[in-house]
């Protein structure tokens, strides 16, 4: 998707709301992260990520274990080896 925009008298730019909604910023006080890269002469901009994106990410991609009910077996079954050097 692009897009040209203006800039104005002051020196700001609107972002149409096609790139608006895409980044799901919609109401006032929403936030985004602009960055620069010298190298392609590009300008990036990002929404950043929310503690609550990061929880949802974390959780989803978690793998589920079972609790540990007793630390010495399974430390017995999964303490590392000795090389017999101290």
């Amino acid at each position: 998707m692009v897009d040209t925009i203006t800039m104005t008298s002051k020196g700001t730019f609107t972002m149409p709301i096609k790139f608006r909604q895409q980044l799901g910023v919609n109401k006032l006080g929403d936030r985004l992260t602009i960055d620069f890269d010298e190298s392609g002469r590009k300008v990036i901009i990002s929404r950043p990520e929310s503690f609550k994106d990061i929880s949802q990410f974390v959780q989803s991609n978690i793998a589920k274990v079972k609790p540990l009910k007793d630390p010495a077996e399974y430390y017995q079954k999964n303490r590392p080896v000795s090389n017999g050097q101290s």
